[in-house]
């Protein structure tokens, strides 16, 4: 079996935004753990070749591929895996809409609407994030310590990003006036361009994936807006907002048709490299330099770290990469009221045949 560790990855689709730090808006076999979830069975000698493109470029929350390429999850079972560097949204989705892609990482705010309209080009097959990694990230001295405060602020957030389109939802959470939302001044910019904002001080604030607030902090270090000893003012949606998830993984409907055991086996390796990686951060950060240069090992390290505790399901006893059917419906709902969408039906969403820990009928949430 030919290996893919001492392979490098094409910088070309390796580097493309991994420095960026924006948000636009990657399992187990059912019931097992990642350090206990056999291999699948691969007919000796056969290597199949896919690809997968992650959320928005290579950072450190985009390690979990980078880390079972280096660890050789991907070979165990028998694939060859091509790893592109996402650029959120509408981008990613067109590639797998085109066949360029089979596999890739999407935020949940993003995926219920594109669903809802008619796309269905793509089904989720697991969870990455159980919660939503959706943020404000505002400075110390812009006084910003909760949701009301950033009524009246200018927020900086990628164009068309979740930050701004899920806003509403967060604000309604802490029983902030609707009307009181139109007091709020967006600058939407390209998604690497958001962290400029702040440091830049254009805005008062800005929509982040909380794993992403190392590099800026970093960032803002360097230039003196905070000492090594402060840290950034983090606002996390999940605070207001408990039943959203954040990444998912998604394959393309017609690839989970043909080649279910390819989706089972891309599935289960990814997420047991997930697993690996927010648990042990400083060797996958390295792993990931060894594939993108241009990592900061530290920031990598930090921001998996960060990642974790939003990584595992709510019941411990379920795998990572887990899908809860009544919180999925219930976090579809609330995208449903603030976006205005026609009612999503989770079970189609969703192909709960490749979810790790089981189908909804298995699920112990599920039976309501």
């Amino acid at each position: 079996m030919a290996s893919l560790l001492n392979r490098p990855l094409s910088r070309r689709t390796l580097l493309a935004g991994s420095a960026a730090a924006g948000v636009g808006l990657t399992g187990l076999a059912a019931g097992c753990s990642s350090e206990d979830a056999p291999p699948a069975a691969t007919p000796p000698g056969e290597i199949r070749k896919t690809t997968y493109m992650t959320a928005f470029g290579l950072p450190g929350r985009e390690a979990a591929g980078a880390v079972a390429k280096g660890k050789g999850f991907f070979q165990e079972v028998g694939l060859d895996v091509e790893i592109l560097a996402g650029a959120a949204g509408e981008k990613n989705y067109a590639a797998m809409e085109s066949g360029k892609v089979d596999f890739g990482a999407v935020d949940w705010s993003g995926a219920v609407p594109r669903y809802a309209k008619g796309g269905k080009a793509v089904k989720i097959v697991a969870a990455i994030h159980a919660q939503t990694l959706i943020s404000m990230v505002t400075l110390p001295s812009k006084g910003i310590t909760s949701a009301r405060q950033l009524m009246g602020k200018k927020i900086g957030v990628g164009a068309g990003a979740a930050p701004k389109s899920v806003f509403p939802a967060y604000a309604s959470a802490f029983n902030i006036d609707v009307a009181q939302l139109n007091t709020v001044q967006w600058q939407e910019v390209a998604p690497d361009q958001v962290p400029g904002l702040l440091i830049a001080g254009q805005v008062d604030a800005i929509g982040l994936f909380v794993a992403g607030t190392p590099g800026v902090r970093k960032a803002a270090i360097g230039k003196g807006l905070i000492t090594k000893d402060q840290d950034l003012v983090v606002l996390p949606y999940s605070d207001g907002l408990t039943d959203l998830m954040g990444n998912v993984l998604t394959a393309r409907t017609q690839l989970i048709q043909e080649q279910p055991q390819l989706v089972r086996d891309f599935t289960n390796a990814l997420m047991k490299g997930l697993d690996y990686a927010v648990k042990n951060p400083e060797e996958s950060a390295k792993i990931l330099a060894q594939q993108v240069p241009e990592t900061d090992p530290d920031v990598a390290a930090a921001e998996l770290k960060i990642m974790k505790s939003y990584v595992y399901p709510q019941d411990p006893a379920m795998p990572v990469g887990f899908i809860d059917v009544n919180r999925a419906a219930k976090g579809a709902a609330i995208l449903e009221g603030v976006l205005q969408l026609p009612p999503v039906d989770v079970t189609d969403m969703i192909d709960f045949n490749f979810v790790p820990g089981g189908t909804p009928a298995a699920n112990p949430s599920a039976a309501k």
